[in-house]
C-alpha cells in the first residue's frame, strides 16, 4: 500500500496545500479491503491523519521513536481500557522524498460498554483459551512483574515489547479428566452411530414389509417405543449437543440462549433438540401411515363408505377421526406455542418477540 502511486500523489498534493490531495487519499482509503477488526490510516509527515478505513485509534508510541518515518516500525495502540491494537508504520516515498506514512493495525481487544445478543467483547484471552482449551490471559503494554511458569513475553517481529501472556498449565488431575472426556466422547460417538444405523435399518424394513402384508399394531407400537427410547437416550447422554460446543458449526442450534423449554422432558430444550424431535416424529408418522395403509382400506370396505351410505359405523369412525386429528393439532399447537414463547428469537420484528398475543395462536394454526 505504501508503494501505491495514488498514495504518494495524494500526500504530495496535501504537502503542497492542494485540497484535491485529501480527496484522493479519502477515495483511495475507501477502496481498500481489510478484516472486520483491522484498519488502515494515511498520515502526512507532521504526522496528521488525512484518511482512514476501519476503526480510528489514538496515536501510539512509534511517533516518539528516533527512526520514525525513516524505517518501518511496529507498536501498540491503546485506547484507554476499551481497545488495543497491534500497529505497523510504513513510510511513503515519492521518489527519494518522504511524504508521509501508512499505519495498519489489528485489534486484539475490544470491550463494549453494553453487552447483549449483538454486542460482545472481543479479546485474545477468550479466543486463544477456546482455541487451545486452556486458560490464556494477555496483558498488553506492560512489563512482566516477575517470571513464573507459563508466562511468556510478547515481542513483535522487530523485537518491540508488546506485553506478556500467562498460560495456565493443566494439573495431572485436569489432564486425566480431559482424557476421560475424550474417551467417553469416542464411545458415545460409536453408540450414536449404532443407534442411527439400527433406526435406519428398522424403518427401512417396516417400509418394505408394509408393501406386501399387514403390519400388526404391536409391531408399530414397539417401533414407536424404540423411537422414544432412542430420543430420550440421546437427551440423557447429551447427543449430539456434546460435540457442538464453542465454535462448532452447529453450536448455535444447541445453545439454550436461543430456546430453552422444559416441554417434552428435554425434547425442546434447544432448537437443535426440537429439530431432532420433529424429525423423529415425522419419521414415525410416515412409517405409521405406510404400515396401516392396508388396514385403512379394510376399514373403509367394512364401513361401506359410499355415496349416500351414512351409516352408524360411518359416523362413529368420523368422530374418532376428528378426536385424533384435533388431539394431534393440540399437541402441535403446544409445541409451536412454547417454541415461540420460550425462545429469544425475534420472529416478526426487530425488537420484541411477538406483535401481539394473537400471534401465539396464529403461528401454530398457520
Amino acid at each position: 500500500m505504501a508503494s501505491d502511486p495514488g498514495v504518494a500523489e495524494g500526500l504530495r498534493r496535501v504537502d503542497a496545500g492542494r485540497e484535491d490531495g485529501k480527496r484522493i487519499l479519502v477515495a483511495w482509503a475507501a477502496m481498500q479491503t481489510h478484516g472486520q477488526r483491522e484498519f488502515i490510516e494515511v498520515y502526512d509527515p507532521t504526522p496528521a491523519l488525512q484518511a482512514w478505513s476501519g476503526a480510528a485509534f489514538p496515536m501510539d508510541g512509534a511517533v516518539r521513536n528516533d527512526r520514525f518515518l525513516l524505517q518501518e516500525l511496529e507498536s501498540l495502540a491503546i485506547d484507554g481500557d476499551k481497545r488495543t491494537a497491534f500497529t505497523a508504520w510504513v513510510p511513503v516515498l515519492d521518489e527519494a522524498t518522504i511524504v508521509g506514512a501508512i499505519r495498519v493495525g489489528r485489534m486484539v481487544e475490544q470491550r463494549v460498554p453494553v453487552r447483549n445478543e449483538y454486542l460482545r467483547d472481543y479479546t485474545w484471552d477468550e479466543e486463544w483459551s477456546r482455541e487451545i482449551g486452556q486458560s490464556v490471559v494477555f496483558t498488553f503494554g506492560a512489563d512482566s512483574p516477575r517470571s513464573k511458569d507459563g508466562r511468556f513475553i510478547l515481542r513483535s517481529p522487530s523485537d518491540v515489547h508488546l506485553g506478556y501472556v500467562d498460560i495456565e498449565t493443566p494439573s495431572e488431575v485436569q489432564w486425566v479428566a480431559a482424557f476421560d472426556r475424550s474417551f467417553l466422547n469416542i464411545q458415545l460417538f460409536w453408540l450414536f452411530a449404532g443407534m442411527m444405523l439400527a433406526l435406519g435399518a428398522l424403518s427401512t424394513l417396516l417400509w418394505r414389509e408394509a408393501k406386501s402384508k399387514q403390519i400388526s399394531g404391536s409391531v408399530v407400537a414397539l417401533y414407536g417405543l424404540f423411537l422414544v427410547s432412542v430420543r430420550w437416550g440421546m437427551l440423557a447422554l447429551d447427543m449430539p449437543s456434546r460435540w457442538q460446543l464453542g465454535k462448532a458449526p452447529l453450536s448455535p442450534l444447541f445453545d439454550p440462549q436461543h430456546l430453552a423449554s422444559v416441554v417434552g422432558m428435554g425434547a425442546m430444550r434447544t432448537i437443535g433438540d426440537l429439530l431432532i424431535s420433529a424429525i423423529l416424529v415425522t419419521l414415525f408418522t410416515v412409517v405409521f401411515l405406510r404400515a396401516t395403509n392396508t388396514l385403512r382400506k379394510r376399514v373403509q370396505a367394512t364401513l361401506r363408505f359410499k355415496a349416500g351410505g351414512f351409516t352408524g359405523n360411518f359416523w362413529a369412525f368420523l368422530c374418532v377421526q376428528q378426536v385424533v386429528m384435533w388431539a394431534g393439532a393440540f399437541l402441535l399447537f403446544e409445541a409451536a406455542h412454547h417454541a415461540v414463547l420460550d425462545a429469544t428469537l425475534d420472529y416478526f420484528e426487530r425488537s420484541g418477540l411477538l406483535l401481539g398475543d394473537s400471534c401465539s395462536w396464529s403461528l401454530p394454526l398457520c
